[in-house]
């Protein structure tokens, strides 16, 4: 969707607009439970997840997700339409 609408505002630059869209979206959301599981570890917390199952999710986002935003990415480009304003 960004890039398609980024396109449709004729942005040139889809490709950064594509990593910035996908790393801004899941970067904060994966630092906060960094963050999260750290202070659990602190406090031997039994519901800290270990740096290998970390190891893993990271994984899986690097290899199923990321490979799916760029698919989106390049249907949205190609999916360019017309802008039409809702207003004059």
């Amino acid at each position: 969707i960004a890039t398609a609408f980024y396109c449709q505002l004729e942005g040139t630059n889809w490709v950064r607009n594509l990593l910035l869209t996908g790393c801004l979206f899941c970067g904060p959301l994966f630092l906060t439970f960094c963050f999260l599981n750290t202070v659990a570890i602190a406090y031997s917390a039994t519901a800290a997840l270990p740096f290998g199952t970390i190891c893993v999710i990271v994984l899986i986002w690097t290899l199923v997700t990321f490979p799916l935003l760029v698919l989106g990415g390049i249907a949205g480009k190609n999916s360019k339409s017309e802008f039409q304003a809702p207003c004059r």
